[in-house]
């Protein structure tokens, strides 16, 4: 019920087959958010298999208040799959615990292995995951902590961060944590009825070391440099590349062909071609596209309009000379 999380598998073993898709269920059979507790697998043909249930975790292992699996969703070699764990409780509403939740830990068969705690995971929302055969940088975003109000013992606004999680890797043995860095600070987050919290959601890292962020409660993406090997944390607004004009509550987010970043939308949204070419460190986001396609039948001027319609008019200029230039 309501699939969050989505990882591709990159090798076959257990019962994980490349190609294949891994989804996380966000909610229960009763449908209340925060309570999912299911993965499924894809195969590229449409058939679908519940790949893990995880209704209880092993003895030893805990989550701080309970699971309830998010889009927080990776694998990393060894086929060892990671996801992430924000419980809800009376019916929906977030655990006042701080930190709360986990990143829960499941081998190629689908049975949990181990759960990974500390005070820099806070209600993990997303991750994304860059890894070698020794070694994995697993960067989540947090939709939890920094509390500014709360009622009745739960949390409603706050400021979270964006950690990078540093794993060894050896044959036949869980990931280990190595270390964890706070590397983005002041993301704020807020509770909502509809989509139970607003935070950061979709994160992407770049060939040259950046990790980019978009901010579902702020409608912004943020830059994160030297992520990978940085030891202190930027703030949101310090790394602000691109807020509003077309993004409206994105949800998603991925790096495609000639370094361009596409959200993906949380609401209606439009392609939002807003930021100027070459902010950031040389590297180009002349396209933060949602996922929804044009409308057909636009061609030419009619076409770069619809494209650029709500951004301020320099912005718009910027984006048709990105497009001559890309």
């Amino acid at each position: 019920m309501n699939p969050y999380g989505v990882a591709v598998v990159p090798a076959s073993g257990g019962r994980l087959i490349a190609g294949d898709i891994l989804v996380s269920n966000f909610n229960d059979k009763a449908n209340v958010q925060g309570t999912g507790t299911t993965i499924v697998q894809v195969s590229p043909a449409g058939k679908t298999s519940v790949f893990a249930r995880i209704t209880a975790l092993p003895a030893g292992q805990s989550c701080p208040g309970g699971i309830g699996l998010t889009t927080a969703l990776g694998i990393v070699p060894g086929g060892w799959v990671i996801v992430g764990s924000l419980p809800t409780s009376r019916g929906g509403v977030l655990p006042g615990l701080d930190p709360a939740g986990c990143l829960i830990v499941l081998n190629d068969r689908g049975s949990v292995a181990e759960t990974i705690t500390n005070p820099d995971i806070v209600g993990p929302w997303d991750l994304t995951v860059k890894s070698s055969a020794t070694s994995a940088e697993v960067f989540v975003s947090n939709a939890l902590g920094g509390n500014i109000t709360t009622h009745d013992g739960a949390p409603v606004t706050g400021n979270c961060t964006v950690v990078r999680l540093d794993l060894a890797l050896s044959a036949g043995s869980p990931p280990k944590l190595a270390s964890s860095t706070a590397i983005g600070t002041d993301f704020p987050w807020r509770a909502d009825k509809a989509a139970l919290i607003l935070a950061p959601t979709g994160l992407a890292l770049s060939g040259n070391g950046t990790l980019y962020v978009d901010d579902t409660q702020t409608n912004s993406v943020s830059a994160i440099p030297q992520a990978l090997t940085r030891t202190s944390a930027i703030t949101a607004a310090a790394g602000t590349l691109s807020v509003g004009g077309a993004l409206h509550a994105p949800l998603g987010m991925t790096i495609v062909r000639d370094h361009h970043h596409a959200t993906g939308p949380g609401h209606r949204q439009r392609r939002n071609q807003c930021a100027r070419p070459g902010d950031h460190g040389g590297t180009r986001l002349a396209r933060v596209s949602g996922f929804r396609t044009l409308a057909p039948g636009l061609t030419g001027a009619r076409r770069r309009r619809r494209r650029t319609a709500g951004c301020p008019a320099g912005r718009r200029r910027s984006a048709r000379r990105a497009r001559t230039t890309s």
